[in-house]
């Protein structure tokens, strides 16, 4: 499936309903504002202070993107599930995650330029594993994302010049298009990743090692009910990804 597709299959859905992403993204992005506000205080409340906001706004992001995720598969959210458990219980594995990623993107760039985009690349989709599994944390994540990125880093980077002109947009409107460039690139994102899923096998919900997915990575898993399926929503049979076959390209597919 090429970049042009992706964005195809996220412009349809942002089509069906583009005033309720909008407002979601406009309200998780006030909530995001507010969380990343701390007061400067003196040592150590300040440092607990920095670090719960730090918590909190990575909950948020993720919380997000897992909402986006649970409605492009035709689930129906859940609060608990889709809301306070990513808000509250893998806040942390979370953010330790993404901190982890951070660093070894700075080391690789340190480096030399190019490694570091190549790193960047090869990273790109572990936010999207650790939503889509919260089991799979830390350099788990990181490994998963390698793995599902292999041969596929070009249809990354022609997704995101499909986006150059829509952040053009984004500055011209003083900021306000981003309340639809940011659910529109998302579900693109959230399909690429389904895609790789596809692709190159769904990733252990624990005790991931690379060996077990090099051994299993073709082998179609599938989760039963005792796995949480539910709590999966990219990596179950049967999403909506199939309409793709389907779609047909318009003058205006930007």
């Amino acid at each position: 499936m090429s970049e042009r597709q992706h964005k195809k299959i996220a412009k349809q859905f942002m089509r069906r309903n583009w005033p309720w992403y909008v407002v979601l993204t406009i309200v998780f992005t006030m909530a995001i504002s507010i969380a990343s506000l701390s007061p400067v205080l003196t040592f150590p409340l300040g440092i607990i202070l920095a670090i719960v906001s730090a918590l909190l706004v990575t909950g948020l992001q993720t919380a997000y993107k897992r909402l986006l995720m649970v409605i492009k598969n035709g689930l129906n959210p859940e609060l608990s599930r889709d809301f306070v458990a990513p808000l509250l219980n893998y806040s942390l594995s979370y953010t330790i995650t993404l901190w982890l990623k951070y660093l070894y993107l700075t080391f690789w760039t340190c480096l030399l330029i190019i490694p570091g985009i190549y790193k960047w690349l090869s990273y790109a989709l572990v936010e999207y594993i650790i939503i889509d599994f919260p089991q799979i944390r830390y350099n788990e994540a990181i490994t998963a994302s390698r793995q599902l990125m292999r041969g596929h880093k070009w249809q990354l980077i022609g997704l995101y010049c499909r986006f150059i002109l829509w952040d053009i947009i984004i500055m011209l409107t003083f900021g306000l298009a981003y309340f639809y460039v940011k659910p529109y690139f998302t579900l693109a994102m959230i399909d690429f990743y389904e895609m790789c899923l596809e692709e190159n096998g769904y990733p252990q919900m624990s005790s991931f090692d690379e060996h077990r997915w090099e051994t299993e990575k073709h082998s179609n898993m599938t989760f039963s009910s005792d796995d949480g399926a539910n709590d999966h929503p990219s990596s179950t049979e049967g999403a909506n990804r199939s309409s793709a076959e389907d779609i047909t390209y318009e003058w205006d597919d930007f």
